[in-house]
């Protein structure tokens, strides 16, 4: 299945969007909560539904530049978690 351009650039840009948004979760909350444990579940959570899409991602067929851009994404999500 080949997705048109849009939908790929869509889906990035969401996915970068939660990226952002689970920084400044994770700013906020190491230094506001009282409840570190449950912040740490969330972020797992997240951080596994995060890696959901990027495997579905991976599995369509795209051209040299959106793969380009999936890596490009995939390797700085993967540095912030420690991933590898």
């Amino acid at each position: 299945m080949i997705l048109p351009p849009l939908i790929i650039e869509a889906r990035s840009v969401s996915l970068k969007k939660q990226e952002i948004n689970l920084k400044q979760e994770n700013i906020f909350t190491n230094v506001f909560s009282s409840n570190r444990c449950q912040h740490i579940l969330n972020l797992q959570r997240k951080k596994k539904m995060l890696q959901n899409q990027l495997q579905i991602v991976n599995k369509s067929h795209f051209i040299n530049d959106q793969l380009s851009e999936i890596y490009y994404f995939r390797s700085k999500l993967n540095k912030q978690f420690k991933l590898d």
